[in-house]
């Protein structure tokens, strides 16, 4: 049971960083101001890396709840 909730929480970060990845890679307007591209960007890039960490932590406790089993 919590090792289908660890794997449903990695699965809810991967979404999120294939949103964000996604969301990356629109094509920029051509009239788009700079300053604010960049600072989506800036915002999308830190959501990754907070997403891609949640999945390192939920990893983490997933091997760990395996190691406990064994």
């Amino acid at each position: 049971m919590e090792q289908k909730k660890f794997i449903r929480s990695i699965y809810g970060c991967l979404e999120r960083i294939e949103n964000t990845v996604n969301g990356l890679s629109m094509p920029q307007s051509a009239e788009g101001n700079s300053e604010a591209d960049n600072s989506a960007n800036e915002t999308a890039l830190q959501e990754f890396e907070q997403n891609l960490n949640g999945i390192k932590a939920a990893f983490k406790r997933f091997l760990e709840s395996i190691a406990t089993l064994r």
